[in-house]
């Protein structure tokens, strides 16, 4: 049913940069670009990432309710993910932790403030 998620970003080159790096922990790879849109998809998946370039007003209107979710393998799969993340610039929005229904989850913005969680179930 779904078919991209679409991010909002105000700097696409900096967005590429972060995300080239980011996504490819997941195996994820451009598949599409131009000078205002880029989109990642992993192989054989039909869901896929989009940044597109918005004006800076616009974001500053954003709500930042939505949050994106990535599967990790691993408890320690959450941790490095997220400090990859981190050092790729990416701010926390909250510490690796093991929830209470037993899912090892962490969180993170990027420069225009998406949020981010890196999760793992059991």
């Amino acid at each position: 049913m779904i078919s991209n998620i679409i991010l909002p970003t105000a700097n696409l080159s900096n967005a590429e940069i972060f995300y080239d790096a980011f996504l490819g922990l997941f195996g994820a790879k451009k598949i599409k670009q131009n000078n205002s849109k880029i989109l990642w998809k992993c192989r054989n998946d039909n869901v896929g990432l989009m940044v597109c370039q918005q004006n800076k007003s616009s974001l500053a209107q954003k709500n930042h309710s939505l949050t994106v979710a990535f599967q990790a393998d691993s408890p320690a799969e959450v941790t490095m993910i997220y400090q990859v993340a981190l050092r790729l610039g990416a701010t926390c929005a909250g510490k690796p932790v093991t929830s209470g229904i037993g899912e090892h989850e962490a969180y993170f913005l990027d420069a225009d403030k998406n949020k981010f969680g890196i999760i793992f179930s059991k």
